[in-house]
């Protein structure tokens, strides 16, 4: 029962934050163009400035390289049904429902539920940097993927999608803010330079507003009225990515006895809700766009159900 309060503890702040950000929207005190401007300043100043500062000041910034082994496979075998059992629908829903199969928000939700998780005593402090890390490395996973979910039911993988898809890591901020404060830490240059460092307390002031910000962002962004009847395809990958496809990352975990921070870790990660920037890659990928959009709302509304659930599976079975 401790553990079911404190985990529901964990989420409820995130229910709160994202419903902030749909009433703010609904008051018309944030606009459409608002909550797209603050999106910007999460994605490319806050959220890089909080992996960076953490990463400088860690002890273990080593990949997790069996866990993102489970992810990678188990991502692609969600991509590759989806658009085999969609072989016969329009080639965007097939992408469309191919890209939610398996993408997660794990910025935007996964990470402010790892470190509430902390908080409430679920995990120890050293999980939050190992999630930073575990993030970093799924994010060439979900864009990799996603490229293929969108482009290849078209016309198949061109060279001109491959280097559409290395230039978009090239330029991903989360990924170079992690590498950087991966080689601070290597070096020992953030230690050097200490936390109570001027420019290190502003990127610190900086990071710290990420995660409310992406939350109220979240919740602006939810358009409920794009909720409709996707169709049977359409609640079955939501099936599976909210409840399968958890439910398999905690078994293949347990299969291969990984530890219990990959295994918490991945389970946040896929009981999170689908990814909001799913939707501009489906305009630009020729995916559905009303239907990614959909898939966000549902798993949204759905997430908070299935963290709490399976964040507990997965926290009972690991002390079994």
């Amino acid at each position: 029962m401790d553990d079911f309060i404190a985990v529901v503890l964990a989420v409820l702040p995130i229910i709160i934050l994202i419903g902030s950000g749909l009433g703010l929207r609904r008051m018309k005190l944030m606009t459409s163009a608002g909550s797209q401007e603050m999106g910007k300043v999460v994605y490319w100043l806050a959220l890089p400035c909080l992996l960076f500062y953490k990463m400088s000041f860690g002890g273990q910034n080593d990949l997790p390289w069996l866990g993102l082994g489970i992810a990678a496979v188990l991502f692609g075998v969600s991509v590759a049904l989806a658009l085999w059992t969609g072989r016969h629908l329009d080639p965007g829903v097939r992408g469309s429902l191919a890209n939610m199969s398996y993408r997660a928000n794990g910025a935007f939700v996964g990470l402010p539920v790892a470190v509430l998780l902390i908080h409430n005593g679920i995990c120890e402090p050293a999980f939050e940097q190992y999630f930073l890390i575990m993030l970093a490395g799924t994010v060439p996973l979900f864009n990799l993927y996603s490229v293929i979910a969108f482009l290849l039911p078209h016309h198949g993988i061109d060279k001109r999608a491959m280097k559409r898809v290395i230039i978009g890591l090239l330029k991903n901020p989360l990924i170079w803010s992690c590498v950087t404060g991966i080689i601070f830490a290597k070096l020992g240059w953030g230690e050097a330079i200490g936390k109570e460092n001027v420019i290190m307390k502003s990127i610190a002031l900086l990071g710290e507003a990420a995660i409310p910000m992406a939350l109220v962002m979240a919740g602006a962004n939810l358009r409920l009225e794009s909720v409709r009847s996707g169709g049977g395809h359409f609640w079955f990958w939501t099936a599976w990515k909210m409840l399968f496809l958890p439910a398999v990352i905690i078994g293949v975990c347990l299969l291969f006895r990984v530890d219990h921070y990959t295994l918490m870790a991945l389970t946040v990660l896929c009981a999170s809700p689908c990814a909001v920037a799913a939707v501009p890659m489906a305009q630009e990928l020729g995916g559905d766009e009303e239907l990614t959009a959909t898939s966000i709302v549902i798993t949204t509304i759905i997430s908070p159900i299935s963290l709490v659930a399976f964040i507990l599976i997965a926290q009972t079975l690991s002390h079994a």
